[in-house]
């Protein structure tokens, strides 16, 4: 997912839960490979103007990396792919000889529109009215298509939530106007949709309905969607009603998704 992550799945302090997601896949007998972020935990390398074609090629840096080894079977190698690794996986898995994809809570739209329905969700909660939105919705355009012409922007004259992208900007610029569904519908490998229906980050309908829709249209051999009504974008029980402030909360992954990722991952990995 975006920002940073240590190789067990924390950022910031924040346990997104991929340690679980992994020691539950090697006790079933897959070889996992974890890995530092960029910059995070021991790994080193360069964050200013960090783009998402880097992040990629770190992606497929660790990828060679565990293909050449000599304990791995090249041939049944899968990648997981989470929030904006469900975006990269596919990028990854068009150019290198990957077995099976995942596609956990994937966004079918580029990043712009995803940021826009967040950030209007938050500020809907907080109370605001119809008219507020629909300024923050114009400020948001504007701050987006400035990025988008390398534009000089001030964090001073920008609401607090578009002010906090600034450092990414680089990253934001990468993102813009990048759609998925090309890149998914192009693979020939099978492919597991995973959602959560109480996710408030990737929408059941119009992002993981949208790659099933996609892949249908393209006659793909091999995908499917596994929807978890009660979880949320990190395949957690959500709270009631589903917000972000849960995953301050310590709580396990769904063990139910867990057997439906063991299960699907066996059957097209360890016939």
């Amino acid at each position: 997912g975006s920002g940073g992550q240590d190789r067990e799945g924390f950022s910031s302090g924040l346990d997104i839960g991929t340690h679980e997601i992994l020691d539950r896949l090697t006790r079933e007998g897959f070889l996992v490979l974890r890995v530092d972020d960029r910059g995070v935990g021991d790994s080193t390398g360069p964050l200013e103007d960090l783009t998402f074609d880097d992040l990629c090629a770190d992606g497929r840096r660790a990828l060679r990396f565990l293909m050449a080894r000599p304990d791995v079977d090249a041939a049944r190698v899968a990648l997981i792919g989470h929030s904006e690794g469900g975006v990269s996986a596919p990028v990854l898995a068009a150019s290198e000889p990957v077995a099976a994809v995942v596609l956990m809570a994937a966004p079918a739209r580029p990043l712009e529109d995803l940021l826009l329905e967040q950030l209007a969700a938050a500020r809907k909660a907080s109370g605001a009215e119809p008219e507020e939105l629909a300024s923050f919705t114009r400020e948001f355009d504007g701050f987006v298509a400035a990025i988008a012409r390398g534009e000089a922007l001030a964090a001073g004259g920008l609401a607090p939530e578009l002010a906090a992208f600034l450092p990414a900007r680089a990253w934001v610029a990468s993102h813009l106007g990048r759609d998925p569904l090309p890149f998914v519908t192009a693979l020939r490998c099978p492919i597991l949709i995973a959602q959560g229906g109480r996710d408030v980050q990737v929408s059941a309908e119009r992002d993981a309905h949208r790659l099933l829709a996609a892949l249908d249209a393209a006659e793909h051999a091999d995908h499917e969607l596994a929807l978890f009504p009660e979880l949320d974008h990190l395949f957690k029980l959500a709270g009631d009603p589903p917000s972000e402030l849960d995953y301050l909360k310590a709580r396990p992954v769904d063990a139910v998704f867990l057997d439906e990722l063991v299960a699907w991952l066996r059957a097209r990995l360890m016939p």
